[in-house]
């Protein structure tokens, strides 16, 4: 491990950054080591945010049980924006048996990486005895006289980043570490790498500090949020099989919702997903409201009549699942299940009503309506809207997010469950045209609102889904008048979704770790939902890492997939290619019909078009693609979603190469170019328009 030259102990020593206030201030201390202090400059003056003494070390190394205090010895700058420091501490009598230690400081702007690579020598290995104790490398940062308030977010990996708020300025500490997560403890942050592999090259250890002004409690939430969401997008690891999946997914996964295993006949007209020989559910777990809805999807692209008879027929099973009872204090509400058809219950087996299953009963009962007009699916949804109405509290939140049979309201509820009601609230006054429904809508939003202001709100008590259903609900109520505000609160819930991002694209839940299926596709359907509102190609690239990863995690075998997880492994795909349509010039996507408007055209699924039109690489190879055609004129708009390294495709229409128009580039040629997907390295996209 090379070491960088010395500087006189006696020299005191100031580097700062390029296009940074921050400054790292080395102060002799001691014969032969230094201090060190992290300042923030402004003008001639500074204040220091972190200092290491004589007692309070930057760092200990525990070898062989036996803890080291680390100081350094050795600085010199590399580069303008790399800064080394360097040291080495005998652990025995022997000359050569020690500890030895580089550290990298990397900054530019507010962000500082501090990389510590710590090794020992044979020697020191040698000599000092083997115990059960496992070798760690403790980094410290002590905090500097003064009161600090300490901030912390949990990640997607089962860890925390932390933030210091002290006098308007804000630090926030990310690992860049896995397993290694920021702590405070004794008026200092510490990142703790526990079984490091000291010989040979040595461990590695290292994090993230962002120093920038915040003037409220509000700015230091935010600023944490965004550095730990950067951090987790720039750790992507790319994938070794990008083939195209989309498709075959969706196809796949509706096959799945298909089969007849999974239903019961309930009488001459209706249909429910069965749990065994003695249950039937339409709730948690199985949403059967929204499996119709993304069978009828299905539906729409490939004609099979089945598709449609099936969603009609769940539909109406669905309905047999209402509380009726007019004595009910619960009427309108859903239930999950039923048991030896005579007895409700929740998908637990306990006699409790959820929110949660209600507003998406009432959302795929809306949506069936507007395509069978049949008056039984219509009235049972508004009935679990106006359920939901009566649970919300004055400021537009729900009073529980489960109630028990006889009234009561369980307890520990979330104010993030409410982003499930919003999309059932909306659905119901785009139906109805009653303005109540609206209204508490936008009460709900503006409470958000204030409490992601005031910082009241704790991420911690939110799963990935809720954070989800928020975004989509805030979109959704925002449509009706299109308000910037709103559009910026649910930039800001994304910006907590990304912060749950982990490294193999898929999203992490700090309340629900075990659930990495469920909650992947709950990230992609947050992300494609913010598509409408913002052209990023993070947001896309997020949801077609997590659809990815969705696949994997659900395997081949999808007849084992809870029917809940089959819904959004049917549709989100589809919204995947349709949201690579709306990115074409004055196109506009409408995932309810599976449809493109592109200023007075409508392109929607035609299932003769499958026969006509083809898309595949240069050299025959597969895409993922989606025809949509408009009756009026029959133009072909087509979507495209191909592996990275593809520069364009062929499209075949009616056994001949049509002339298309690039609706990314404006170009009008024969040649299909794409275009990177970001920096491209997940896929190439394209949208174009065939003419006849």
């Amino acid at each position: 491990m090379t070491t960088p030259p010395t500087i006189l102990p006696k020299e005191e020593v100031l580097y700062r950054f390029p296009y940074s206030p921050i400054g790292l201030e080395l102060l002799p201390d001691h014969k032969d080591i230094f201090r060190v202090r992290l300042c923030w400059l402004r003008g001639k003056s500074g204040r220091a945010l972190f200092e290491s003494t004589a007692f309070r070390p930057l760092a200990e190394v525990t070898l062989r049980g036996q803890t080291f205090p680390v100081y350094l010895s050795q600085h010199s700058r590399k580069k303008r924006d790399r800064i080394l420091l360097g040291g080495r501490r005998k652990t025995a009598t022997a000359a050569r048996a020690a500890l030895r230690f580089l550290v990298y400081v990397e900054g530019r702007g507010d962000t500082l990486l501090w990389t510590w690579r710590v090794g020992a020598t044979a020697p020191a290995l040698a000599a000092t005895p083997l115990t059960d104790i496992p070798d760690s490398i403790r980094l410290c940062f002590p905090l500097s006289p003064g009161l600090q308030k300490l901030v912390t977010l949990s990640t997607g990996r089962g860890g925390q980043a932390l933030a210091l708020w002290s006098q308007e300025l804000v630090t926030t500490l990310v690992s860049k570490t896995p397993g290694a997560f920021p702590q405070s403890r004794e008026r200092a942050v510490e990142l703790v790498l526990t079984g490091a592999n000291l010989g040979g090259a040595g461990a590695t250890l290292a994090w993230e500090t962002r120093i920038a002004p915040a003037r409220s409690e509000a700015d230091v939430h935010q600023a944490l949020r965004q550095h730990v969401a950067q951090v987790a997008d720039a750790q992507q690891l790319p994938f070794a099989q990008t083939e195209p999946f989309l498709w075959e997914l969706s196809c796949a996964a509706a096959a799945a919702l298909m089969s007849d295993e999974r239903v019961r006949k309930r009488g001459v007209d209706r249909l429910i997903y069965t749990l065994g020989e003695n249950r039937v559910a339409a709730g948690e777990g199985t949403d059967a409201a929204l499996a119709a809805c993304a069978l009828l999807g299905h539906h729409y692209l490939t004609g099979d009549d089945a598709l449609r008879r099936r969603a009609r027929l769940l539909g109406r099973g669905v309905c047999d699942f209402q509380v009726a009872q007019v004595e009910s204090p619960h009427w309108g509400a859903i239930w999950d299940t039923q048991r030896n058809e005579c007895r409700f219950e929740d998908f637990r087996g306990e006699p409790t009503l959820s929110t949660t299953v209600a507003a998406r009963t009432a959302t795929g009962l809306h949506l069936l309506h507007a395509h069978f007009k049949t008056e039984l699916l219509s009235r049972t949804a508004v009935a679990a809207a106006q359920w939901l109405l009566l649970r919300m509290d004055k400021d537009g939140l729900l009073q529980g997010e489960r109630f028990h049979e006889g009234g009561a309201a369980l307890p520990h509820v979330s104010p993030w469950a409410v982003g499930e009601a919003l999309i059932a609230l909306v659905e119901t006054f785009r139906r109805t045209g009653n303005e109540v429904f609206l209204r508490a809508a936008l009460r709900s939003v503006a409470t958000i609102e204030e409490g992601m202001e005031l910082a009241t709100l704790s991420p911690e008590v939110a799963t990935t889904e809720q954070l989800a259903s928020l975004i989509e609900g805030i979109l959704l109520v925002s449509r009706e008048y299109e308000s910037e505000r709103m559009i910026a609160l649910a930039k800001e819930v994304g910006t907590l979704l990304r912060t749950r991002r982990l490294p193999d694209g898929s999203l992490g839940d700090p309340l629900q770790p075990e659930s990495l299926l469920r909650t992947s596709l709950a990230g992609a359907r947050g992300a494609l939902a913010l598509t409408r509102v913002d052209t990023d190609p993070l947001w896309l690239n997020l949801a077609l890492r997590a659809l990815r990863v969705a696949r994997e995690h659900a395997g081949e075998n999808l007849d084992v997939v809870p029917i809940a997880d089959l819904n959004a492994l049917t549709q989100l795909p589809l919204a995947l290619l349709l949201a690579v349509g709306a990115l074409g010039s004055h196109c506009a996507a409408d995932r309810e019909k599976l449809a493109v408007v592109r200023q007075w055209q409508t392109f929607a699924p035609e299932p003769a078009a499958w026969e006509y039109v083809q898309v595949t690489g240069p050299e025959g190879e597969r895409v993922d693609y989606l025809p949509l055609v408009c009756p009026a004129t029959l133009q072909v708009l087509v979507p495209v979603i191909a592996p990275p390294g593809m520069t364009h495709i062929r499209i075949i229409k009616n056994n001949r190469e049509p002339l298309v128009r690039n609706l990314l580039t404006g170009d009008l040629d024969t040649k299909a170019a794409l275009l990177p997907l970001g920096e491209g390295r997940e896929a190439q996209i394209g949208v174009f328009l065939a003419d006849t």
